[in-house]
């Protein structure tokens, strides 16, 4: 997705290593919002795969756990646009997913 931060792994086609960096950072520290905010997008992004070869199930899979980490990315002090951005896109998915949209 345009304009989100990857790592290194997700920027060149590692994305179960980046998923799994991401997971692993998160064990360290549960709150970190970079790391929170960039899972969501990388679930997001394999959402939007998902949906492209037809796995619905899957989709909503990622999609409902990528919203709930870009609303913890989300703190009502500090709240960064990226995150902000990410959760609208994950919303309107899973509104196009419960419509039956593609």
């Amino acid at each position: 997705m345009e304009g989100f931060e990857f790592s290194y792994f997700s920027r060149n086609g590692r994305l179960q290593e980046a998923e799994s960096a991401y997971r692993q950072a998160l064990a360290l520290n549960t709150e970190d919002r970079v790391t929170l905010k960039n899972l969501a997008a990388l679930l997001y992004q394999g959402a939007t795969d998902d949906l492209s070869a037809g796995r619905r199930e899957a989709a909503s899979s990622r999609l409902h756990e990528a919203r709930d980490l870009a609303t913890r990315a989300l703190t009502p002090n500090q709240a960064t646009s990226d995150a902000q951005r990410l959760l609208g896109a994950v919303n309107e998915q899973l509104r196009a997913l419960t419509d039956g949209s593609p």
